[in-house]
């Protein structure tokens, strides 16, 4: 009986061990996707905002005429909408390969 009673114990514990194991292994992957998620929205983040600046400072310091901003600034506004809608797109993806990759592991 003792030995069957250890026996018991040790299947527990390696049950125990295997689903920390695959509980450890979820959690390290999401961590990595959602660390690289965030790196990737950063740079996309950046880049856009400093291409927006830039091409803010261009038309600043190229138009002084009234007439040529306001040619201009209707497509800023749409640059603008533009850039803010790809933001979301690339948010969304990395979120859907997140979800994905997660289950996949689960699995």
């Amino acid at each position: 009986m003792v030995v069957v009673m250890e026996l018991v114990v040790v299947m527990e514990l390696v049950v125990v061990i295997v689903v920390l194991m695959k509980v450890l292994r979820v959690m390290v992957v999401v961590m990595v996707v959602w660390l690289i998620g965030m790196v990737v929205v950063m740079v996309v983040v950046w880049a856009m905002t400093t291409m927006l600046v830039m091409e803010m400072m261009v038309v600043m310091l190229v138009l002084e005429e009234n007439v040529m901003l306001m040619m201009v600034l209707p497509a800023m506004v749409m640059k603008i909408a533009v850039m803010v809608v790809l933001e979301v797109m690339v948010v969304g993806m990395v979120m859907k390969v997140m979800v994905v990759l997660i289950v996949l592991v689960v699995m």
